[in-house]
């Protein structure tokens, strides 16, 4: 309906200019009608363009999303293993515990492969206590060795 719209503005246009240049004689419908075929042409044209950037500039974000994610997800998987690791005889007795236990070397982790991400103590502390909430991989690591006591 739009490009009909289009057609039609577009015909009505070039009436207008018709009439307004005082010609004896407006254009044939003929070359109206190509005209607006042209312009639907050129329509389409711009709009599969726009698309096809816009599709492009998705891929790119998404792929800089992936990039930018993969090495928290390395990190994860480090919490994972010392969850397992670095777990005392009784199991740990609380998320807070464990974030406390495994935070020096999960820092030193960091640092050392100098990922793009805050290695204040707190700040670690903080995100295992998070990602053994939200993460299925660290929440599982940790309910393995978690205490059974109390």
């Amino acid at each position: 309906i739009s490009r009909q719209k289009a057609l039609a503005d577009i015909l009505e246009h070039a009436l207008m200019y018709c009439i307004a240049a005082k010609l004896p004689q407006p254009k044939p419908l003929v070359s109206l009608l190509e005209e607006g075929r042209r312009q639907c042409y050129l329509h389409d044209e711009a709009m599969a363009e726009h698309a096809r950037a816009d599709g492009q500039r998705t891929l790119a974000c998404a792929s800089g999303g992936r990039a930018r994610h993969l090495p928290i997800r390395r990190v994860q998987s480090r919490v994972a293993r010392l969850l397992k690791v670095e777990a005392p005889v009784g199991g740990w007795k609380s998320k807070a515990h464990a974030a406390r236990v495994i935070a020096e070397p999960l820092v030193h982790f960091i640092r050392k492969h100098r990922f793009a991400m805050s290695s204040g103590n707190e700040c670690v502390i903080r995100n295992i206590v998070r990602w053994i909430n939200k993460e299925p991989r660290v929440g599982a690591a940790f309910m393995a060795k978690r205490s059974t006591l109390g």
